[in-house]
């Protein structure tokens, strides 16, 4: 059986983020409930934000991967034929400019994945409206 991450109430919502640090990989598929399973379009909703959350950059770090390889073999050209380049110092460009731009790719898709993670999130407050108050885990007494 899959495991699922029930959402109950809007607030809950705002927890979620595609980020590395701030992403609790282990949640499973996300559920909404509460008044919002009297919603028709709660699977839409659902299906949404699975996509969304589970997002991870990777497609923006093979962009960068490759624009960094473009880059780095256009230098290495553009040196060589300025002035020869030792093997090892074109091996180093190359390494770096791959490795840096991928870094940048990456970062730039988890940082479009989480705005696209907040818009469906908006979008879903929108229609999603609170029973009541939700506190989470507070005993009193």
């Amino acid at each position: 059986m899959e495991k699922e991450y029930l959402i109950s109430h809007p607030s809950q919502l705002n927890n979620l983020s595609v980020f590395p640090l701030k992403r609790n990989q282990s949640i499973g598929k996300i559920r909404l409930g509460g008044n919002m399973l009297n919603n028709p379009k709660v699977e839409f909703f659902e299906n949404l934000l699975n996509k969304n959350y589970y997002s991870c950059g990777c497609s923006e770090g093979a962009k960068g991967l490759v624009v960094g390889l473009i880059l780095g073999f256009g230098f290495i050209i553009y040196k060589y034929i300025e002035s020869h380049i030792s093997i090892i110092n074109a091996i180093v460009i190359i390494l770096v400019s791959f490795l840096g731009f991928s870094i940048i790719g990456k970062s730039i898709g988890l940082i479009i994945a989480n705005k696209r993670l907040k818009n469906s999130i908006s979008e879903i407050k929108s229609v999603w409206p609170p029973e009541k108050e939700h506190y989470e885990n507070i005993h009193c007494g």
